[in-house]
């Protein structure tokens, strides 16, 4: 193994893919914005105000599932000398802001 690469991450035999949560994360992102949208329409058309209080509930649903969604992204990158650790300090930020949001 090349020693530059491996100072730079580490390799102990399992694969850090998170493929299939990003993938779950993206289906749920998208049905909780278009229930969002559809529900602030009828909102607006009926002059529900508890439609449109769901629908602002669930913009801040969309926008956490976004983060973590950016999150995934971001933390994807490659590590390099000025970054050794990557960018998997992006998701470490994204769950903190994600945990005070919904406290």
């Amino acid at each position: 193994m090349n020693k530059e690469v491996y100072r730079l991450g580490h390799n102990h035999g399992h694969d850090h893919s998170h493929g299939a949560n990003k993938r779950v994360l993206l289906i749920s992102f998208i049905i909780i914005t278009l229930y969002m949208i559809v529900e602030a329409i009828g909102g607006l058309l009926t002059n529900s105000l508890a439609l449109l209080a769901d629908a602002g509930h669930m913009l801040s649903d969309a926008i956490s599932l976004g983060l973590a969604l950016l999150a995934f992204k971001l933390g994807e990158k490659a590590a390099n000398y000025s970054k050794t650790y990557g960018y998997k300090r992006f998701e470490i930020l994204a769950a903190v802001l994600n945990g005070e949001h919904s406290y």
